[in-house]
Protein backbone atom coordinates (compact mmCIF):
# COMPACT_ATOMS: atom_id res chain seq x y z
CA UNK A 1 0.00 0.00 0.00
CA UNK A 2 1.47 3.28 -1.10
CA UNK A 3 1.25 6.18 1.28
CA UNK A 4 0.51 9.51 -0.33
CA UNK A 5 1.03 12.81 1.41
CA UNK A 6 -2.14 14.37 2.71
CA UNK A 7 -2.86 17.64 0.98
CA UNK A 8 -5.32 19.98 2.59
CA UNK A 9 -7.89 21.12 0.04
CA UNK A 10 -8.41 24.82 -0.40
CA UNK A 11 -11.66 26.10 1.08
CA UNK A 12 -14.55 26.52 -1.32
CA UNK A 13 -15.51 30.18 -1.48
CA UNK A 14 -19.27 30.18 -0.96
CA UNK A 15 -20.05 32.97 -3.40
CA UNK A 16 -17.84 31.58 -6.18
CA UNK A 17 -19.07 28.02 -5.78
CA UNK A 18 -22.70 29.10 -5.84
CA UNK A 19 -22.18 31.34 -8.89
CA UNK A 20 -20.62 28.43 -10.80
CA UNK A 21 -23.81 26.42 -10.30
CA UNK A 22 -26.10 29.30 -11.22
CA UNK A 23 -27.35 29.85 -7.68
CA UNK A 24 -26.75 32.78 -5.43
CA UNK A 25 -26.35 32.69 -1.68
CA UNK A 26 -29.79 33.31 -0.28
CA UNK A 27 -28.87 34.14 3.27
CA UNK A 28 -25.92 34.92 5.44
CA UNK A 29 -26.67 31.65 7.24
CA UNK A 30 -26.03 29.65 4.03
CA UNK A 31 -22.67 31.37 3.60
CA UNK A 32 -21.89 30.70 7.26
CA UNK A 33 -22.86 27.03 6.86
CA UNK A 34 -20.49 26.64 3.90
CA UNK A 35 -17.71 28.35 5.86
CA UNK A 36 -18.33 26.05 8.86
CA UNK A 37 -18.25 22.92 6.68
CA UNK A 38 -15.01 24.10 5.05
CA UNK A 39 -13.52 24.66 8.50
CA UNK A 40 -14.52 21.16 9.61
CA UNK A 41 -13.08 19.56 6.46
CA UNK A 42 -9.78 21.43 6.93
CA UNK A 43 -9.69 20.46 10.61
CA UNK A 44 -10.20 16.78 9.76
CA UNK A 45 -7.39 16.90 7.17
CA UNK A 46 -5.03 18.47 9.73
CA UNK A 47 -5.91 15.74 12.25
CA UNK A 48 -5.21 13.14 9.59
CA UNK A 49 -1.63 14.39 9.20
CA UNK A 50 -0.72 13.38 12.77
CA UNK A 51 -2.52 10.03 12.76
CA UNK A 52 -1.54 6.87 11.01
CA UNK A 53 -3.06 3.75 9.54
CA UNK A 54 -6.62 2.94 10.52
CA UNK A 55 -7.27 6.27 12.28
CA UNK A 56 -6.34 8.18 9.12
CA UNK A 57 -8.60 5.98 6.98
CA UNK A 58 -11.55 6.62 9.30
CA UNK A 59 -10.99 10.39 9.18
CA UNK A 60 -10.64 10.29 5.40
CA UNK A 61 -14.00 8.51 5.21
CA UNK A 62 -15.55 11.23 7.40
CA UNK A 63 -14.20 13.93 5.10
CA UNK A 64 -15.64 12.15 2.09
CA UNK A 65 -19.03 12.18 3.81
CA UNK A 66 -18.75 15.85 4.82
CA UNK A 67 -17.50 17.22 1.47
CA UNK A 68 -20.64 16.46 -0.60
CA UNK A 69 -22.76 18.18 2.04
CA UNK A 70 -20.59 21.28 1.76
CA UNK A 71 -20.99 21.26 -2.01
CA UNK A 72 -24.79 21.04 -1.80
CA UNK A 73 -25.22 23.91 0.65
Amino acid sequence: MAIFPVVEPPPIPADKRLREHGDSPKTQRERDDVAELNRRISQEYRKEKVLSGRDAEELRAKCVRIAPVAQKV
